[in-house]
């Protein structure tokens, strides 16, 4: 008798966790994300969890009651920020049955997120660019920059998103000698979030930069989707120009050249 009565036990509690049982504590989601040349930032609780790039992936993330953030830039579209909500799951209800799901809230598990995410940013409005030069470091109105120039620039008609000269896309291989505007100027009606950093143009100027981490992609050519590279967070930036949400900073690669690339205000922190 006694027996049959702790199986019975064993039963019930073994129903009382049923979705940390059946289902785990982990699951894995599933992101699409448009377009292909959007990255997208994604933390739970507060941490850092993962970055999506190239049209999606796949994340492995804990079962929480916690929404996921997923922050998302592309060149040419609005910032969104999108929280995944989780909702309980088929087995964390069976086991509120029993126990009034204090196992698996304990354990998570008795909420689930979405498998599949779409993720769609929406273009964002351009105004016309009002920069001159083909972003060189003397060819900038009303910024003095004391470098020596690569090499001699002329005035290119812009194009989208991007403009530099001939003669810079010849000489680029691994070091950019500049670009004339940034990849898209977005209307202050937009979505995108001003730049976490001082206003005072001089202070900037005099202050190092480094980019938050090392996917985030610096622009050097007219096409959005191929002309870019990931600016490692090791390399010290200079902000040599300010258009809108994008800086253009000056770096110097490991051949030793100068080069000069746009990369959004949101994406870089003041070196320490």
């Amino acid at each position: 008798m006694g027996i049959r009565i702790l199986g019975i036990f064993g039963f019930l509690f073994s129903l009382s966790s049923c979705a940390s049982l059946v289902e785990g504590t982990d699951q894995t989601v599933m992101f699409k994300v448009s377009p292909q040349t959007a990255v997208c930032d994604v933390r739970q609780k507060d941490k850092f969890i993962g970055t999506l790039q190239k049209g999606g992936g796949q994340l492995d993330v804990s079962k929480s009651r916690k929404d996921i953030i997923v922050d998302c830039i592309a060149p040419g579209y609005a910032k969104q920020t999108l929280a995944l909500v989780s909702s309980a799951s088929g087995w964390g209800i069976a086991g509120c049955l029993i126990d009034f799901c204090i196992t698996d809230l304990a354990t998570g598990a008795f909420n689930k997120y979405k498998d599949n995410v779409t993720i769609s940013l929406v273009a964002a409005n351009r105004v016309p660019s009002t920069m001159r030069g083909a972003g060189y470091p003397n060819s900038i109105s009303g910024i003095g920059f004391s470098e020596q120039k690569p090499m001699a620039a002329r005035m290119v008609t812009p194009r989208t998103p991007l403009s530099i000269s001939t003669e810079a896309l010849r000489a680029n291989t691994a070091v950019v000698s500049g670009a004339e505007g940034p990849p898209v100027i977005v209307e202050k009606n937009s979505r995108i979030t001003s730049p976490m950093i001082p206003m005072h143009f001089s202070a900037l100027r005099s202050q190092s930069w480094r980019t938050v981490h090392s996917k985030i992609r610096a622009y050097w050519g007219p096409d959005a989707e191929r002309d870019f590279f990931d600016m490692p967070n090791s390399v010290p930036l200079s902000l040599v120009a300010r258009k809108g949400q994008w800086g253009l900073f000056a770096y110097r690669a490991s051949n030793g050249k100068n080069g000069k690339v746009w990369i959004t205000l949101e994406a870089v922190r003041p070196a320490r």
